[in-house]
């Protein structure tokens, strides 16, 4: 079975919105399933919780107005920056290090975008559900955490 192991699927502002350094992000979370960073920074850090050494990961998330930016941090790997696909859906693919902390682990989320539909997942049960023809986001075949 599928599990989204992103902490706030639906964006919402009641949900978990602070940062790995602490920062909190819900004012960037207007209620309507979308995240729309705002922050000085040119960006927002979402935590993400600690998975597991070695296995393999993706991340994917929808840029609803096709614009932004988004990078995956587990403990000290970082994946590429990934711009929107012609369709507007950004995905990442980083393997969890064998050793370390993943205190930090987090989704970076660059100004400019719109975006919707987080999801962390196995690149397994990720890979298999795409091949069986099943949508990328979670349907009646898969259960978010929490």
């Amino acid at each position: 079975m599928r599990v989204n192991m992103y902490p706030n699927p639906r964006f919402s502002p009641d949900g978990a919105s602070t940062g790995a350094w602490g920062i909190d992000y819900a004012n960037d979370m207007p209620g309507d399933g979308t995240l729309r960073p705002s922050h000085s920074q040119g960006f927002d850090e979402l935590h993400v919780p600690e998975l597991d050494p070695g296995a393999e990961y993706v991340f994917s998330v929808r840029s609803e107005n096709g614009r932004g930016s988004v990078m995956l941090v587990i403990g000290e790997r970082y994946s590429s920056r990934t711009v929107p696909d012609g369709n507007g859906m950004i995905v990442l693919r980083l393997t969890a290090p064998a050793t370390g902390s993943q205190k930090k682990n987090r989704v970076v989320f660059h100004n400019q975008g719109v975006y919707s539909q987080p999801q962390l997942e196995l690149a397994s049960t990720y890979d298999a559900a795409l091949g069986g023809g099943y949508p990328r986001f979670f349907s009646g075949d898969t259960m978010p955490l929490g």
